[in-house]
């Protein structure tokens, strides 16, 4: 992007160079897979990321973090003074999941840990404890986080917000009420160093209340209290896509940005959503993240797409 595009209000997520702003939803879906068609993962897995282990009970997790120049010696300011490069970082992570309502609860698939939040966890954190050299710059800025107040949509296991939110000011993980339980239970025990907070949030009910309003807009009770919204992997049910977008619309009404992130699998559903998204009321403007923004897995290309978008008013650019 150009100095003249558009960036990302309130400063906790930037749109790095490459990042375009989206028009149609048509040209853009069909960019991404033309795009994905020439991408191969290690071993000829064309599946995608998709859940991590579904049939297990508990996952027993570490995520390592390594400098980029380990095992150099980094100059100070300080004359002839030097000190020892950063070292890496182990991060350990107890998920408790409950595979028994991913096969017994139709449409519930936040019971188990899907890769895609696992992946952007530890990208975030790796950006985190060792922030890429100038003239790159991590894709949630540092500052600007720990004086933010960040809220997920369909929070689904917690591993995110586990991870995620010792790095805020406040970090709220919301799903629905039957999902509750388990997310509270990963984040009270892996959230030792500032425990995510763990709210309901229906999107059919945010939806019902939008609607209700006619023409006026509806925010969210939670909107104030909200700089950036995150969505991960929440995009595979075509019937809530609508309250999906009102939710978005309902939490950034008063300036929070959303940043969706999802794994390409139906270009239908992608397409609907999107779609949804640019001709909503509330009146958007949203931008794919440049390829590699969020990171890479095992040396192959992206196979998501994250969208960060904030409303402008309706008909504004």
């Amino acid at each position: 992007m150009s100095a003249s595009d558009p960036q990302a209000p309130g400063g906790v997520i930037r749109l790095p160079p490459g990042s375009h702003v989206v028009e149609d939803a048509d040209e853009e879906i069909m960019e991404l897979y033309m795009a994905l068609s020439s991408v191969a993962l290690p071993g000829g897995n064309s599946g995608g990321l998709g859940y991590l282990d579904p049939t297990a009970g508990e996952l027993d997790l570490t995520i390592e973090l390594v400098p980029p120049s380990s095992g150099e010696e980094v100059k100070t300011k300080g004359r002839g003074k030097k000190r020892a490069a950063a070292k890496a970082v182990s991060v350990d992570l107890v998920v408790v999941q409950d595979p028994a309502a991913l096969r017994g609860r139709v449409g519930d698939t936040g019971s188990v840990l899907w890769r895609s939040s696992l992946h952007l966890a530890k990208h975030v954190l790796q950006q985190h404890h060792f922030p890429p050299a100038a003239p790159d710059a991590p894709l949630l800025d540092r500052a600007a986080l720990t004086s933010a107040r960040v809220l997920e949509l369909g929070a689904g296991t917690g591993v995110l917000a586990s991870l995620l939110a010792p790095l805020c000011a406040a970090y709220t993980a919301t799903d629905r009420r039957e999902n509750l339980k388990l997310v509270r239970r990963n984040v009270e025990a892996n959230g030792k160093d500032g425990a995510a907070e763990v709210a309901e949030l229906d999107w059919l009910d945010v939806a019902a209340a939008r609607k209700k309003k006619g023409d006026e807009e509806y925010a969210s009770p939670l909107a104030g209290d909200t700089d950036l919204v995150i969505a991960v992997d929440c995009i595979y049910n075509e019937s809530l896509v609508g309250p999906l977008v009102d939710t978005l619309a309902a939490l950034c009404a008063d300036g929070a940005v959303a940043w969706v992130v999802v794994e390409l699998r139906s270009s239908d559903v992608l397409t609907h959503f999107l779609d949804t998204w640019l001709n909503d009321r509330a009146g958007w403007t949203i931008v794919r993240l440049a390829d590699g923004a969020m990171g890479s897995w095992d040396g192959a290309g992206p196979r998501w797409v994250g969208w960060v978008g904030w409303v402008t008013g309706a008909g504004g650019a």
